[in-house]
């Protein structure tokens, strides 16, 4: 991976022959923030940027800090949006496309910090936290694929980017309904983090299903490593606010700050080729689609999961359409 100084020249030099449209999913603080000044501040401000999350004052106080734009008719904005609820989900997505046509760059980077992921499901069919963490963001990109393929059809970049923990996935369990999820949320009132592994494995998934369809764009699954958010200082539970207050000190100097990662994963998406791969915490090709049992590479997919789970997913997304 190159330095971080490397990588800043590297955006700071991107430029392009059209004005490119940016959606950041998750851009109100934290990484999706620092994702979303970054690409404000190497276009100078002109490129329509729209941030989409639940946080109006956090989406509105990133905007202030883009730079002014000297093109005329160019769009920073805030649209609010509930990625736990599909239906809101899909008509946010769809008024980005009716408005723009295409789109250059979607950026995934919604989250949530449960301790015990309890809450029944939706009418809707799935887990509120697995919204923001999955079915939202697959319903985005769904949405967005026209918008995708006609920026990918005029010859300029369209690229997707989920941001979770590429290089951790482990097996799936296609013999259960939604491959062991809610017995482990709901049964053994497990949270998200003992799951990682096969909530990697999704989103590893996802891209390569992305990706087989339309082979022209760029669908990357990203693991930033180690960043400075406050997902963890707004967390529900008080025990995880508390302990992130404590260990704050050692958080800072162990971990990169939400500007850096900004940096290093607009440079990962920029580099990654057509198709779907995967990149590290320094913005490294990790690979996919073989299996890689140990280290920071796991990888744990097959075309048996890959299908199962596409076909489980486009069931509970497209039934929205039906109520």
């Amino acid at each position: 991976m190159p330095s971080l100084s490397t990588i800043r020249a590297s955006n700071a030099n991107w430029s392009t022959e059209y004005t490119p449209v940016v959606v950041c999913v998750g851009g109100t603080s934290g990484i999706g923030q620092g994702i979303a000044e970054s690409i404000a501040q190497h276009t100078g401000g002109n490129a329509h940027i729209v941030i989409v999350g639940r946080n109006r004052t956090g989406g509105n106080t990133t905007i202030s800090h883009f730079p002014k734009p000297t093109q005329a008719g160019i769009t920073h904005e805030f649209i609010t949006c509930d990625l736990s609820s599909l239906v809101e989900t899909k008509r946010v997505a769809n008024t980005i496309v009716s408005r723009f046509g295409r789109v250059n760059m979607l950026f995934l980077t919604s989250g949530v910090i449960f301790t015990a992921a309890t809450d029944p499901a939706t009418t809707e069919g799935i887990l509120p936290v697995m919204g923001p963490i999955y079915y939202g963001r697959w319903a985005f990109i769904d949405v967005l694929l026209p918008a995708l393929r006609a920026a990918s059809e005029a010859d300029q970049d369209a690229r997707v980017m989920t941001v979770y923990s590429a290089g951790m996935g482990t097996p799936l369990d296609v013999q259960d309904p939604d491959f062991g999820l809610t017995k482990a949320f709901l049964e053994r009132k497990e949270g998200i983090m003992p799951n990682v592994g096969r909530l990697s494995t999704y989103h590893d998934l996802m891209v390569e299903g992305f990706a087989a369809r339309p082979p022209t764009i760029t669908f990357v699954h990203a693991h930033p490593g180690l960043v400075n958010t406050p997902l963890y200082t707004r967390s529900p539970s008080r025990l995880i606010r508390v302990a992130s207050f404590i260990a704050q000190p050692l958080i800072w100097a162990l971990t990169t700050s939400a500007a850096q990662a900004g940096e290093m994963l607009l440079y990962a998406l920029r580099s990654a080729p057509a198709g779907a791969s995967r990149t590290g915490q320094y913005g490294d090709d990790i690979g996919i689609g073989l299996p890689v049992q140990k280290g920071d590479r796991m990888y744990a997919g097959t075309e048996e999961m890959r299908d199962a789970l596409w076909e489980h997913t486009k069931k509970i997304v497209k039934a929205v359409d039906d109520k």
